[in-house]
């Protein structure tokens, strides 16, 4: 039984990866994946004396970014569109999606 039509697109409901996984090549070792743990805690010590002593204010801007997109992760934009001639965007963060949960 083939999973594709004619063209060669998979059929609908086909997969050609059914079981979800990624090919055995792209893995990261295991040794690497504990190294990058181990180091974890240094790493943001790292960011964190970068915000507090750094003299750059470009250095300071950039690892705040990093550490609040990391905890509290990134902003995203949602939009309506209200008519042909009018499209209002709205700016919003995950904090604003706790502070609004927590609030209701």
């Amino acid at each position: 039984m083939t999973n594709r039509d004619s063209k060669g697109r998979w059929l609908k409901g086909q997969s050609g990866n059914p079981a979800g996984g990624i090919g055995k090549q792209s893995r990261i070792p295991q040794e690497v994946l504990t190294l990058i743990q181990d180091s974890t805690a240094q790493a943001i010590s790292s960011i964190v004396g970068l915000l507090n002593k750094s003299r750059s204010d470009h250095v300071r801007l950039e690892a705040a970014k990093f550490l609040i997109e990391k905890g509290l992760g990134r902003n995203f934009q949602a939009y309506d569109q209200t008519s042909l001639d009018q499209l209002r965007i709205t700016i919003v963060s995950a904090a604003d999606e706790l502070y609004y949960d927590e609030g209701e």
